[in-house]
């Protein structure tokens, strides 16, 4: 479902997008099954590792944006991207299944927004140390 969504999309709109090769675009759809992946077990277990597996989807996001020459707010903008259409895929999963509990949705939404904080966070951290070492 997440591909479809971010394939429906126009991403030759996006300039970060167009800034890429085919090459650093496979990786950025590398990133974003890693990123579908990290959030789904964060959503199915316990919060065990989340904040390993956060901080390295937002060291992974950050180099590969950093690679092909992304400033930190294109890297971040590629990140809420794909991040949105994951979000997305989750939540048109969860209206599917018919779920009705505020709790259930509550919590889903806590745990989304906890993972993706700690990700974009992280790769802010490491574009800054990155921009910081390069002087």
């Amino acid at each position: 479902n997440t591909r479809i969504q971010v394939s429906e999309t126009n991403l030759e709109s996006e300039s970060w997008y167009r800034k890429m090769d085919n090459d650093a675009r496979e990786q950025y759809r590398l990133s974003g099954r890693s990123l579908v992946q990290g959030l789904i077990s964060h959503l199915t277990s316990s919060d065990e590792g989340l904040e390993i597996e956060a901080k390295s989807l937002g060291y992974e996001y950050a180099s590969r944006g950093q690679r092909v020459g992304l400033s930190s707010v294109e890297a971040a903008h590629a990140f809420q991207f794909f991040r949105t259409a994951v979000m997305d895929s989750i939540l048109s999963a969860y209206e599917n299944a018919d779920v009705r509990s505020p709790q259930i949705w509550s919590e889903l939404f806590r745990r989304m927004n906890s993972f993706s904080d700690l990700i974009i966070i992280t790769l802010l951290d490491t574009y800054e140390v990155m921009q910081h070492n390069t002087r």
